[in-house]
């Protein structure tokens, strides 16, 4: 299986998941998410630690769906407690968070910046959208609408979102990341045939007849395959960290340009 969401995760790095390596009670970093989030966060230490920046302690939090959005998360009891305990350590300066459909309201990310705020005034939060779910539904036949409808979400209910949060806490940054857009891209490409490292949208890696197909996504719902791994990964590692793209930090030589078209997203979204 292809997928491992993990391109560059090593355990011999201290940042980890708190399910790979054993937890920190009190962590620099913290990352709460679903399964569109996960292999992106996981990457973050690796590629902090190609470019050279000093190693941190960090977490993982994972729940899997709507379960993963930060009012889920807030609202189980038992993912709440482990969450709390990290923000309690006091020693938190970075907080990323996913965003899920499911709740659209701004109501779990207050309850965790409240919370966190408590014991880590000078926090960093990092909100990261992610692309459409079902990506080759009735909903989206084509790479046009698809996008359309993704940039659309953006460009009014998510920065809505977003500068509702940094209204209400102008002393803390509050950052956007819209990696989803990677996979917006990356479809556009294989529909006008300009995506030579994929031979299909979607290789459904649970069907032993395509099992040499490599996609954008790995199966119906979306989820990422390597390709979107890397470039998301990009995208991640320049907002958070300030780190420039490079294929330095691509594990696969593609034949596809991920760099250009990770610095045309950023552009894009430049002081956003």
């Amino acid at each position: 299986m292809r997928y491992s969401g993990q391109m560059w995760f090593r355990c011999s790095v201290v940042w980890l998941s708190a399910t790979a390596c054993g937890p920190s009670s009190a962590p620099e970093e913290l990352f709460i998410g679903h399964s569109f989030f996960r292999p992106f966060a996981e990457n973050m230490a690796p590629l902090n630690s190609a470019a050279g920046l000093d190693e941190v302690d960090a977490e993982v939090v994972f729940s899997g769906g709507a379960s993963g959005a930060p009012q889920a998360l807030w609202e189980d009891r038992s993912q709440r407690k482990q969450i709390q305990g990290y923000l309690d350590g006091g020693n938190v300066n970075l907080f990323v968070m996913t965003y899920e459909p499911e709740y659209p309201s701004n109501e779990g990310y207050i309850n965790w910046i409240e919370y966190a705020l408590q014991n880590n005034p000078d926090t960093r939060f990092v909100l990261a959208l992610p692309w459409l779910d079902f990506p080759e539904s009735d909903d989206y036949p084509s790479a046009a609408v698809y996008a359309e409808k993704w940039h659309s979400a953006h460009d009014n209910d998510w920065l809505l979102l977003v500068n509702s949060l940094r209204d209400a806490y102008p002393d803390n940054e509050i950052i956007s990341l819209p990696y989803g857009q990677s996979a917006l891209e990356l479809r556009t490409l294989f529909e006008a045939g300009s995506l030579p490292d994929v031979s299909a949208l979607t290789s459904d890696l649970t069907d032993s007849s395509t099992e040499n197909d490599i996609g954008i996504f790995v199966d119906e719902k979306g989820h990422a395959d390597e390709i979107l791994v890397s470039l998301g990964s990009l995208v991640w590692g320049s907002v958070i960290y300030g780190i420039e793209p490079t294929t330095d930090f691509l594990q696969e030589d593609y034949e596809t340009d991920l760099v250009t078209i990770a610095n045309t997203i950023l552009a894009e979204h430049a002081g956003q």
